[in-house]
């Protein structure tokens, strides 16, 4: 049984971790969909400047989510 991490839930990045890893991918069958997805979070200092754009930061990044998860998936 392995455990495998990856930024991108494509089955393709999980076979290709398998294979970078030294196994063969036919040797093993793979759950169809991640298992669970890893949350990021920013943090910064109270006293940072950059505190008070935090919010901003935030409401950016999550509407451009679906971009960035493309540029994730490509860069993979």
């Amino acid at each position: 049984m392995l455990l495998v991490t990856t930024r991108n839930p494509a089955l393709s990045t999980v076979l290709a971790r398998i294979v970078a890893a030294g196994g063969a991918p036919d040797a093993f069958t793979v759950s169809p969909a991640p298992l669970a997805e890893q949350s990021v979070h920013f943090a910064v200092a109270r006293e940072s400047p950059l505190a008070q754009h935090l919010p901003h930061i935030d409401d950016a990044i999550h509407r451009q989510q679906p971009v960035i998860r493309q540029l994730v998936r490509d860069a993979d």
